[in-house]
């Protein structure tokens, strides 16, 4: 059996250790726990603590001022007499090399020549405190030594307990989804869903849930855990400090089990190891679940899918997307719980309450309505509040707002998984700059900050979106130095804190310049960081502008690093993809300049955008008489430009030049032999060669699939194209069985690759549905032409908003596709076009 021991001494502070038990027992469990007073059952008790001790996993000894001096009925100390309980279990411990956490209650650790030898390594053992003034944190900060120790007992969580009410009614406490004051609500049966997904041992391991923030993943986390749990699930949310060594040793734990790994996205090293656990498990061992929570999938997610963990292949991943639902039922059902949990009447309404874009959102909204405040200012001033009286309790030293203000901020924009990463962080701070920092000052502020904001971390936000967004820009109006630290963090948290200031910008455009700095300031290592932020930020438009920024005055060696860090498809960061590698190619000069001016010209095509440079860039490439690949790509890049700039004949030229010079490649050439084949069919099609048209698709799909065969991640969109195309072709051509056949499997990659990276894929997709409508319309199946349409419409709408420039011609061909289902004749149907221009890259 593993479990911790509690080792005490009745004569000395005997409520430490009733304490620590009762934590312990209420986060672990009764049976991982054994304190001797609670444990030992009717019966001789000397069998009972040794059997327990010696299958004890780990010993907390609990240290009080009169540990070493409590005499026995001779006068002499204890701790001297060898039969001593208290003695001969640490002993014991020693010997087996059970690892001890000496915790001290109100004492110092005794030296080491003031106790008996045989127990002298004690004395040198990592150790933690327990002050009664403090004793929440240090009962937070015990649990998680224990957590790293022992990764089985970590795996459970504050969710397998009974809900109990908040210490205080603070509106973060109220708003906290694991505190559960909103009781849970299964909107869409996604509860029993998830909860079906974990118990499927036919289903994948590794389930991943997006959603935006403040949409209710935890909540829903924390509720599926709750479910199985009930049944003797080990359940828990996976403490961000665990370190990836200490999490695979889950490939020997019990089971069942469910994993979650919030905010997922920043923690791959993790995922990478809990998956290397489960999937090395035994088959004959009881199923563990990893449920893994994200705001969208992106490259994090597909670097995942193609890893293969200790030579094992990938899982294929589950995916959940959890939508908002109704707002106003939202705010309803959150006013009537809070009035509930504030012992409040429940105010009477005007008007049905609508318009939250999550129900966060319409949570903050009931509670400031049930409170009488005006928003989340007033909200935040009762925070400062209980921030203020905690503060006294803690005895900060000289806690002026200013600096409390920066200490919390940290805490919301990178926080800090253990105690030392968070001392680190939080003495990068101007407040504390002014001078050489104490450790110890500033590690009560830590534990100042932990106890206003507990959390799986030693340093946490505010789980309230607006209280974040309050809290960051008081301390940047203040401070606005604070985003220096950017530049002096962890990776891990320089993409939590730019995620964090993504939402901010949507609501404080005006903190702009201050962000724009602190990217100047570091842009080679934080730039790139941007990108993995931005692509996972519902509105991201300022925040992409403020990168956009930062590029001017960007010297050259940070500009490769910065290009070369962008992704080949983004929607999202168009604009600053075209800026960068605009940037780079006119600062460069020889082959260099081709290569960049090639890739400046997909990226301008695709932008529909700077087409006059575009040219100039292909037409250079082309007259630099390269040969080979190079020569071929030069021509590829030349047609589509013309293309966009609406020169038909010339680009079905310069598309022919390009199949040419990649046929005489061979195999190295493949892959653009294929994107060329694909292109040109389009080309030829829209020009009315129809025959020719169809032979071209059908060889670009023969080639597209033995290139996806052979390394899917990379080519099953170009084979999603080529399908998609060979499908319009094909009813061009008259041919509605193959076109059905072909259209229906570009959909179904484009919907694998949408649900992977919304970003990249999400406009592609609703153009496959729009070909499948079109094609089904022409083989009489008139509602099945009407379903996918309507999709494809809702698809792409919220996209012609942030983007109007970009989508809106192609939601007007798919708004008349689907409105000729009405009296207009079949002929009247555009197929669209599905050419990739980026895939030429």
């Amino acid at each position: 059996m593993t479990g911790v021991f509690i080792n005490y001494r009745n004569q000395d502070e005997p409520w430490a250790a009733g304490l620590i038990d009762v934590e312990l027992c209420a986060r672990f469990g009764k049976d991982n726990v054994f304190r001797a007073s609670r444990s030992v059952e009717a019966g001789d008790f000397q069998p009972q603590i040794l059997d327990r001790l010696h299958t004890s996993s780990a010993l907390v000894a609990v240290i009080g001022s009169g540990w070493a001096s409590v005499r026995g009925e001779g006068g002499r100390p204890r701790l001297e007499e060898p039969e001593d309980w208290v003695r001969r279990e640490i002993e014991i411990a020693l010997a087996e090399g059970i690892p001890i956490i000496p915790v001290l209650v109100n004492a110092q650790m005794p030296a080491r020549s003031a106790i008996p030898e045989s127990i002298g390594e004690l004395t040198v053992q990592n150790h933690t405190r327990l002050h009664h003034r403090t004793l929440e944190t240090d009962l937070e900060r015990l649990a998680r030594m224990i957590e790293r120790l022992l990764p089985e007992l970590g795996l459970r969580d504050v969710v397998g307990k009974d809900r109990r009410p908040p210490r205080t009614n603070r509106p973060s406490a109220l708003l906290d989804p694991r505190e559960k004051v909103v009781p849970f609500r299964d909107r869409g049966g996604d509860a029993d869903t998830l909860t079906d997904r974990c118990r499927d041992v036919s289903d994948s391991p590794a389930i991943l849930l997006t959603g935006p923030a403040g949409v209710g993943k935890t909540r829903l986390a924390v509720e599926v855990c709750r479910r199985l749990e009930a049944e003797n699930w080990t359940v828990g949310f996976v403490p961000p400090g665990l370190p990836a060594e200490t999490l695979r040793r889950v490939r020997k734990a019990r089971g069942p089990a469910l994993l979650v790994v919030d905010e997922a996205e920043t923690r791959t090293t993790q995922i990478d190891a809990v998956l290397t656990a489960v999937l090395g498990r035994s088959p004959n061992l009881p199923r563990v679940a990893v449920l893994a929570l994200a705001r969208t999938p992106g490259d994090w997610f597909e670097e995942i899918q193609d890893v293969e963990w200790g030579g094992l292949l990938a899982p294929s991943v589950a995916q959940m997307e959890l939508t908002a639902g109704d707002g106003a039922t939202e705010y309803t059902w959150a006013l009537r719980a809070y009035a509930r949990e504030l012992r409040m009447p429940v105010p009477e309404l005007a008007e049905r309450k609508t318009g939250f874009g999550t129900p966060l959102e319409a949570h903050e909204a009931a509670l400031s309505d049930l409170l009488g405040t005006s928003g989340s200012a007033d909200l935040l001033a009762r925070e400062r509040v209980y921030w203020n009286h905690l503060a006294d309790l803690y005895e900060l030293l000289d806690p002026h707002r200013a600096r409390c203000a920066q200490v919390l901020a940290v805490g919301c924009l990178f926080g800090a998984d253990d105690d030392a990463e968070a001392v680190h962080t939080l003495s990068l701070l101007p407040t504390f700059r002014g001078g050489e920092p104490n450790p110890e000052s500033v590690q009560r502020y830590a534990d100042w900050a932990r106890g206003v904001y507990p959390g799986d971390k030693a340093l946490n936000g505010t789980p309230s979106a607006s209280l974040t967004r309050g809290i960051v820009v008081d301390a940047l109006r203040r401070t606005p130095t604070l985003l220096d630290m950017l530049g002096e963090v962890s990776d891990r948290q320089a993409v939590r804190a730019l995620g964090v200031l993504a939402g901010v910008l949507d609501h404080h455009p005006r903190l702009a310049p201050e962000l724009v700095a602190a990217l100047r300031a570091a842009p080679a290592r934080l730039l790139p960081l941007c990108v993995v932020v931005a692509a996972a930020t519902p509105l991201p438009d300022p925040f992409v502008a403020a990168m956009t920024e930062a590029l001017d005055g960007l010297d050259d060696a940070p500009l490769a690093e910065v290009t070369a860090s962008l992704p080949q498809r983004s929607v999202t960061l168009g604009t600053y993809a075209l800026a960068c590698e605009g940037l780079a190619w006119r600062r460069s000069s020889g082959e260099e300049a081709v290569r960049l001016g090639l890739r400046f010209a997909a990226r301008a095509v695709a932008q529909s955008a700077r087409l006059e440079e575009a040219r100039s860039a292909a037409e250079v490439a082309v007259s630099a008489l390269l040969g080979g690949v190079a020569a071929a790509e030069a021509y590829a890049t030349l047609a589509l430009v013309r293309d966009a700039l609406g020169q038909s004949g010339e680009a079905i030229e310069a598309g022919e030049r390009a199949v040419e010079a990649y046929r005489s490649e061979g195999n190295p050439g493949k892959a653009g032999l294929t994107t060329a084949l694909h292109n040109q069919a389009v080309r030829t099609r829209v020009a009315g060669v129809v025959e020719k048209a169809h032979a071209y698709a059908r060889e670009a799909v023969l080639l597209a699939t033995a290139l996806a065969e052979d390394d899917r991640r990379t080519y099953t969109s170009l084979l999603a194209d080529t399908l998609d195309n060979l499908g319009a072709a094909a009813a061009q051509n008259g041919d509605l069985d193959e076109a059905l056949i072909e259209a229906e499997k570009a959909v179904a990659l484009r919907r694998e690759l949408s649900a992977r990276r919304p970003d990249a894929y999400v406009a592609a997709l609703a153009g496959a549905l729009n070909s499948l409508g079109v094609v089904r319309r022409l083989a009489g199946d008139r509602d099945g032409a009407r379903r996918v349409l309507e999709e494809a419409v809702n698809l792409l709408g919220p996209w012609v908003k942030r983007h109007p420039e970009r989508f809106a011609d192609d939601l007007t061909t798919i708004t008349r596709n689907r409105a000729a289902l009405g009296d207009e004749p079949a002929d009247s149907f555009e197929p669209g076009e599905p050419a990739d221009p980026e895939k030429e890259r």
